[in-house]
């Protein structure tokens, strides 16, 4: 959180979209966040639509027997 990572609310382009990816991941890599803790963290700087897509994705996933990772997560936004 020291590096004020944008908030995602779900309601931006998709280069801002994009963008907030890449800054999320710099954050990542800079502070040698493991993959396995990244999607935690996707909790706190997700929002408004963001948040309750977020949440709607990570069940229907579940129901799908699908793995949830930050991984996967990315590839849903874009």
């Amino acid at each position: 959180m020291k590096h004020h990572p944008m908030k995602f609310n779900g309601k931006i382009s998709c280069d801002v979209t994009d963008q907030w990816l890449k800054d999320m991941e710099r954050i990542f890599d800079a502070n040698m966040c493991p993959v396995e803790n990244r999607l935690a963290f996707k909790v706190y700087m997700v929002t408004d639509e963001a948040k309750n897509w977020s949440i709607s994705m990570k069940f229907i996933m579940e129901e799908r027997e699908e793995i949830v990772t930050w991984e996967a997560f990315k590839g849903k936004v874009l």
